[in-house]
């Protein structure tokens, strides 16, 4: 059939990207918002738990930090409080990180 072996051509506008590429849209205010926020309580929440451990040796003077020490502490926190203690305190950190994420991320975009 002839439209199976003709090449095919864009209908649209040609851009500087090449055919079928379509400009990036720009981010509404409120998308904006909520991505930076996600964003930021996504990568908080990754890192909760080497925080929790961290706090700990910052707080306790008498506490020397070594990895082996900072290990130790993980798995005491988990068989004491389980593994949700490691992300203990987290949602304080997320109702700050949150808002500046989002606002971050929106004055930039």
């Amino acid at each position: 059939s002839p439209s199976s072996s003709s090449s095919s051509t864009s209908s649209g506008p040609s851009t500087s990207r090449g055919a079928g590429h379509a400009e990036p849209q720009k981010l509404k205010a409120l998308e904006s918002l909520a991505c930076g926020g996600i964003a930021g309580a996504l990568a908080k929440t990754v890192i909760a738990p080497g925080d929790r451990v961290k706090i700990l040796f910052q707080t306790d003077p008498t506490r020397p930090f070594s990895m082996s020490a900072a290990w130790a502490q993980a798995r005491t926190i988990v068989t004491e409080e389980g593994v949700r203690g490691l992300w203990r305190g987290h949602g304080a950190t997320l109702l700050r990180v949150a808002p500046y994420s989002a606002t971050s991320f929106a004055t930039f975009e």
